[in-house]
C-alpha cells in the first residue's frame, strides 16, 4: 500500500522548531545538532556550533508556513494546488512523505486531539 496525502488528510501538523522566512518567502529551518561523541565534535569543526540550517524550496516553505496548528493536511494540499495549479496533485504522496519526514526529524507533531493513523 502506498501512502498518499489523503491518508493524512484530517491531521493538523504543528511546527516544533525555529525557522526564519526570507523576503522571498522561502524558509530556513534551524535544527539542533547533537554532539554526542568526540567524532561528531571533530567533524563539525568550523560549522556554527550546535545548529544545522535547512533551506526549503517554494513548495516546502508554503507547507511549513501552514503547519501552524490551524490547517489540516487536506487544507495544506488544497493551498498547494491553488498556488501551483496543475503542477501539483493534491492527492499525491509528495506532501505525505514531506510531512512524515519532518515529523520523524522532530520538526513537527500532530496537534493534540488528532487521531494519528
Amino acid at each position: 500500500m502506498t501512502l498518499r496525502t489523503d491518508d493524512l488528510a484530517p491531521l493538523i501538523p504543528v511546527r516544533t522548531i525555529d525557522s526564519e522566512q526570507a523576503d522571498d518567502g522561502k524558509v530556513t529551518i534551524t535544527e539542533s545538532r547533537h554532539k554526542d561523541s568526540w567524532l561528531d565534535r571533530l567533524l563539525s569543526k568550523g560549522l556554527e556550533p550546535g545548529h544545522n540550517h535547512v533551506s526549503l524550496d517554494e513548495v516546502g516553505s508554503l507547507v511549513w508556513s501552514l503547519c501552524d496548528g490551524e490547517h489540516t493536511v487536506r487544507q495544506i494540499a488544497l493551498a498547494l494546488q491553488e498556488r501551483f495549479g496543475d503542477d501539483y496533485d493534491p492527492g499525491s504522496k509528495r506532501l505525505a512523505v514531506f510531512l512524515l519526514t519532518m515529523k520523524s526529524r522532530g520538526w513537527l507533531v500532530w496537534k493534540p486531539g488528532c487521531a494519528e493513523e
